[in-house]
């Protein structure tokens, strides 16, 4: 519905809801696929690299630069044909910087979930156990990003959350990249019932969304980090952990 009300001047209060629910989708859905079928493919490759390993044929280093390098074209490939369409169809804002700050930061939460995946799938060598943990801590990323439950309506207990979550990051600035500018209009019956209109324009639904508090920058530098960290994780475990194939 996103696209039907942005192509026909859809700037209602219906829409703001539309919009972000289209980036829940955007930044959670294919996240989502990319970790089996990253773990599915570690495991099939670990009884490879364990016995080639034992052989001596290379060391660690070589086998993990040369996975995190020979997945990146694929991964830009397939992360361009899944953004644009979307992008256009939904009939987002036409321009270029926000089509492609749209582009990146869908590009940094799918690259953060593919580097968790490797982290947990070099920790773990069952694959259903490693299944189950990486879907565990998706989940809890999933809770903490903003969309389900309002970041302000979170348990102090459990609030710190947000702040690892790759999924947080990204749902927040995909909103903030296409709110930015926008202005909402309402029917005479909601004026009348809440005295003016409740989301005026994008700064107040990000508000209202609790989506407003950090800025872009912060938003692309958390996001380097966490996959920087999943990276670095990834190397060790698979240094340090023994990769024999456990059935």
């Amino acid at each position: 519905s996103s696209g039907i009300n942005a192509e026909y001047g859809g700037f209602d209060q219906i829409s703001v809801r539309d919009r972000v629910g289209l980036f829940f989708i955007m930044g959670g859905l294919y996240p989502f696929i990319v970790i089996l079928d990253t773990i599915a493919k570690f495991n099939a490759e670990r009884e490879i690299f364990y016995r080639e390993m034992e052989d001596g044929l290379y060391t660690t280093g070589p086998y993990f630069f040369s996975k995190v390098l020979s997945t990146l074209p694929f991964h830009t490939i397939f992360l361009v044909l899944y953004t644009v369409p979307m992008y256009w169809l939904a009939g987002l804002q036409p321009t270029v910087s926000k089509f492609f700050g749209n582009c990146l930061y869908t590009y940094l939460a799918v690259y953060s979930s593919r580097c968790m995946a490797m982290a947990i799938s070099a920790a773990v060598t069952n694959f259903q156990v490693a299944a189950f943990c990486a879907n565990l801590l998706f989940t809890v990323f999933l809770l903490s990003s903003g969309f389900i439950i309002n970041l302000e309506s979170l348990w102090l207990g459990v609030k710190w959350l947000k702040w690892t979550s790759y999924l947080k990051w990204s749902f927040q600035a995909l909103n903030q990249i296409e709110f930015h500018g926008l202005v909402f209009t309402c029917n005479s019956s909601m004026v009348a019932m809440y005295g003016e209109c409740p989301i005026s324009n994008g700064s107040v639904a990000l508000k209202s969304y609790d989506l407003d508090g950090e800025t872009l920058t912060e938003c692309c530098a958390a996001l380097i980090g966490i996959i920087l960290l999943f990276l670095i994780l990834s190397f060790l475990f698979l240094k340090f952990i023994n990769q024999k194939p456990k059935k």
